[in-house]
């Protein structure tokens, strides 16, 4: 939504793969979110196999 319009519409996989405002959107917000969150598994696993 844009000054009051819709100006995409699709699933979210649509979305991302136009790469308009809703991509732009999720890649701020939640793609790092989710680089944080694998990172944090890959230290806890690498910190388990070394104990």
């Amino acid at each position: 939504v844009e000054s009051g319009t819709i100006i995409e519409e699709g699933n979210h996989n649509s979305l991302l793969a136009r790469g308009g405002n809703y991509a732009n959107l999720y890649n701020t917000y939640f793609r790092h979110q989710s680089l944080e969150y694998v990172e944090q598994m890959h230290t806890l696993k690498t910190a388990e196999s070394t104990n």
